[in-house]
């Protein structure tokens, strides 16, 4: 999952500061190496309070955006969950038979004529005979009223 576009300019610094205080300690450790080491302590305590700031504040943003993104799929799956329940409450309504059911859900999944007579090893006349049923005990015309009614029952007026 991709982190809210607020975010991506703070982990955009952090990983930022953590690139100059690298570059900091391997310029430093080649300085240490030809100069006394005594006059970088401040400095040197600085960029290390600073690095170690900044990956424990990436840690704690990347934790967040993990516990965010699993309470996302949970309620995707809630979601999910919720839906499936009314379209098989639609279907049972309709007094569908269990071949009728199949179409209707392979329908609502978006599959065309041919797609559905392959999935069930059918005839194309026999789905459109079943979805003529379809259309008929659900009181719509057409594939596009089916769906509409389904969305409108969902609440996505």
């Amino acid at each position: 999952m991709i982190p809210k576009q607020r975010f991506i300019p703070l982990l955009v610094s952090l990983i930022a500061v953590q690139l100059i205080c690298t570059v900091f300690f391997v310029n430093d450790v080649t300085q240490d190496y030809l100069v006394d080491k005594s006059l970088h302590f401040g400095t040197e305590l600085f960029a290390v309070l600073a690095l170690v700031s900044a990956i424990l504040t990436e840690g704690w943003l990347v934790l967040g955006l993990l516990k965010r993104n699993n309470r996302l799929a949970k309620n995707l799956d809630l979601a999910r969950s919720a839906m499936g329940d009314i379209i098989e409450s639609h279907l049972d309504q309709w007094k569908l038979t269990d071949s009728e059911r199949d179409v209707a859900r392979l329908l609502i999944k978006g599959m065309n004529i041919s797609d559905i007579a392959a999935a069930r090893q059918s005839a194309i006349g026999t789905v459109k005979v079943h979805l003529n049923a379809i259309y008929r005990k659900s009181g719509v015309r057409n594939r596009g009223e089916l769906m509409s009614l389904l969305f409108d029952s969902l609440g996505f007026a």
